[in-house]
């Protein structure tokens, strides 16, 4: 078998496929010269990065692959059947990043409801001489314990999140057709337990929830616009670290200034990779830059994934 890796896999694990005979050439190719490169070589399989974007066109091109491997999470659709129609099956590591993207949203909450995003902003200038007025100014923050967190859509990020979050005493509500009111989900340490949650009307959802996270990918529109935004309590928030254009920024930035609602938190932004300057600045808005999906414990194990899946399809082309 011979594989062309985009540089994803880290080399432990390109070394333990070498090591049971699976040729691995790994390159940097832009991806406007991968069909002429692929052309040249007899590859088994592709590694790419979430990033690459794969559409109907380049799987026509090299339709002489058997498979292709997404290491890290894709926002982009990916065509699985159009693939499977050509004999190309498509794999992905998105089960790696769920515990990391989940904490995130939790850590973006929690910086946000206990003002953690403005003492980091503010104590490095004035910590040493405003430090009595600062701790009287902001220790009035409120715990997730009571509040209601509803989620825009339910994948399993949004699954983990209220596994995390179940003991919490946090209640649930969830803007998703088709779901039931109980989550029951697998086990931990050996013993069975449910998640309890109300399913709701998306717009029911913005009047309840204290704190709204956003888990949909496949959107045409908006999920959050001004609309929304006005239905929402003034001191509730809002969080992305899904889709980039799940929230109208213009929108949300007028509501945080007009207090119209009380926080928001954003992993992913519109203009990426830059974000307009009236968001950055935004003193409401809790940011980071596209890191829901990376920890060194994430991409760890997307790539020993990645490995797994690979030696797969090594051991059943031997059968």
């Amino acid at each position: 078998m011979k594989i062309l890796n985009l540089k994803v896999l880290q080399e432990n694990q390109e070394r333990s496929l070498q090591s049971l005979g699976i040729e691995v050439v790994t390159k940097t190719i832009a991806q406007n010269q991968i069909v002429n490169y692929c052309a040249n070589h007899d590859f088994d399989g592709l590694l790419v990065d979430a990033n690459y974007k794969i559409t109907t066109t380049l799987l026509d091109q090299l339709n002489s692959l058997k498979f292709i491997i997404v290491v890290g999470k894709s926002l982009a659709h990916i065509p699985f059947e159009y693939a499977k129609k050509l004999g190309i099956q498509i794999y992905t590591t998105e089960q790696a990043y769920i515990q990391t993207e989940a904490e995130l949203i939790i850590a973006h909450s929690l910086s946000c409801l206990r003002n953690l995003k403005d003492c980091n902003r503010e104590m490095p200038l004035e910590g040493d001489i405003r430090f009595n007025q600062m701790h009287k100014l902001f220790s009035q923050g409120n715990t997730l314990w009571g509040q209601t967190w509803g989620f825009l859509g339910f994948d399993a990020v949004a699954e983990r999140v209220a596994q995390l979050l179940q003991n919490w005493g946090v209640k649930f509500m969830v803007a998703e057709q088709g779901k039931s009111s109980i989550l029951n989900k697998t086990q931990r340490r050996n013993k069975e337990f449910t998640i309890e949650f109300e399913t709701c009307s998306e717009e029911t959802l913005c009047r309840k929830a204290d704190v709204i996270s956003v888990h949909k990918y496949d959107i045409d529109d908006y999920l959050i616009n001004a609309s929304n935004l006005n239905l929402m309590k003034k001191t509730a928030g809002i969080i992305n670290t899904h889709h980039p254009k799940a929230i109208d920024e213009v929108a949300l930035v007028d509501a945080l200034n007009d207090d119209t609602i009380g926080f928001a938190a954003l992993d992913v932004f519109e203009n990426q990779p830059k974000p307009e300057i009236q968001v950055l600045m935004q003193p409401k808005i809790s940011l980071s830059p596209n890191l829901a999906s990376h920890s060194k414990q994430a991409d760890y194990l997307a790539s020993k994934m990645a490995t797994q899946q690979i030696i797969n399809i090594f051991e059943d082309l031997k059968k």
